[in-house]
């Protein structure tokens, strides 16, 4: 919601106590020089002027926001706009922003009035978080295949190591499936440890991340850099760990089911 940085929260009140009372954006008022309470001359599109006094600086921490809009009485707005008795626009503001398209149709239908969602007014600006999104993703994924590989050399390895182990384990009488199962087992002890591990650390880089204060004027304006998580993240990441460690485990894992037990220990001697 907005923030008014200059006058007291009643001020947002004010332009119905004050004559031509408006309320300026915190980079408007900058671009005008403008403070409480000083006067300024407004003029509409249709060169009609009317005169006007701060009464309160408001900061949405949206900059395209901030720098360019302004509130004031909606009969005053008519007035300078040329536009008595006309409404151009209605927001409405729900509970949950992810269902706004589901309200946006629910009043276009009751309305018979065009209607749309903040994601069909910013479709465009939005395309820049897909395209970001898509970034991360291959990013993770490359780092996914690199810890894959480790995964794969470290079990091969230990294939490698406990070859005569696994002949002597066979003669015991252990199946291939048996020998399978133990290094899948490790693999899986490996991605169980790492999904944990990683998920810790990952949820302490973030809190890091959040505790840095700086100056932040882009999109938005903040105090450091905006970190949004979701448990689903932390799941995703978790399965996806999981999953790509069975994988990498599997090639080792049927390499040592497929050793020879009589070949092995016929090469010992």
């Amino acid at each position: 919601g907005s923030k008014l940085l200059e006058g007291s929260k009643n001020r947002f009140q004010r332009p119905r106590s004050t004559a031509n009372g408006i309320l300026l954006g915190d980079g408007l008022a900058r671009q005008l020089g403008a403070n409480l309470p000083d006067p300024l001359l407004a003029t509409g599109p249709a060169g009609a002027r009317t005169s006007a006094r701060v009464v309160g600086i408001f900061s949405t921490g949206i900059t395209a926001v901030d720098q360019s809009r302004a509130y004031m009485l909606l009969r005053d707005a008519q007035v300078l706009l040329d536009k008595q008795n006309i409404v151009t626009e209605i927001t409405v503001k729900g509970d949950d922003p992810e269902k706004a398209r589901a309200l946006a149709a629910q009043i276009e239908e009751i309305t018979g009035q065009k209607t749309e969602s903040w994601q069909e007014a910013n479709q465009n600006f939005l395309s820049i978080f897909v395209v970001q999104q898509a970034i991360t993703l291959i990013i993770a994924g490359a780092i996914l295949v690199v810890a894959a590989f480790g995964v794969f050399n470290i079990l091969t390895m230990s294939v490698m190591e406990k070859v005569n182990d696994i002949a002597i384990m066979r003669s015991y009488g252990l199946t291939r499936a048996d020998i399978r199962n133990s290094f899948m087992m490790q693999g899986l002890l490996i991605g169980i440890v790492g999904a944990l591990a990683g998920t810790v650390v990952a949820k302490l880089v973030v809190l890091a991340i959040r505790q840095l204060r700086f100056p932040v004027e882009g999109i938005v304006k903040s105090q450091g850099i905006l970190m949004a998580e979701r448990p689903a993240d932390y799941l995703t990441a978790a399965v996806a760990a999981l999953t790509i460690t069975l994988l990498a485990a599997a090639l080792p894992a049927n390499r040592a089911a497929r050793f020879n037990p009589v070949e092995i220990l016929r090469g010992r001697h």
